[in-house]
């Protein structure tokens, strides 16, 4: 399956996305600009914006079942389950027909693991 990250910016609003080719959206999260008076103001608006890609990422990341992992020095998304399964023998990988992430969960030691909000939840 290809998982898709998309990420767009306009004058006030900077947002990231993850979908498969399915179209499922696993996550879709944005920070909106807005002046106090007046219409966009382009500097703050770019400030806002760099300051916070990388909670927007961070977040979308998180939101869609995924972690960041660090490898011979780079930064790679991967699917948090995945890794969680391959620290723990004996783990057996749940699907059902939802999108992949939403209601997929580990069986470990008779307990369901699964990520919900941003939390390994057992």
């Amino acid at each position: 399956m290809i998982i898709s990250l998309g990420i767009e910016s306009t004058a006030h609003t900077y947002s990231i996305g993850i979908v498969d080719e399915n179209g499922n959206i696993y996550s879709n999260e944005r920070i909106i600009y807005k002046s106090e008076k007046g219409g966009i103001h382009p500097r703050e608006a770019a400030e806002l914006h760099s300051k916070e890609s990388i909670n927007i990422l961070r977040n979308s990341v998180w939101k869609a079942g995924f972690i960041f992992k660090k490898l011979d020095g780079k930064f790679y998304i991967v699917d948090a389950l995945y890794e969680i399964k391959n620290k723990l023998e004996g783990s057996e990988e749940i699907f059902s027909d939802e999108p992949w992430n939403r209601r997929r969960y580990i069986i470990y030691n008779n307990n369901r693991i699964c990520i919900e909000n941003n939390k390994i939840v057992s």
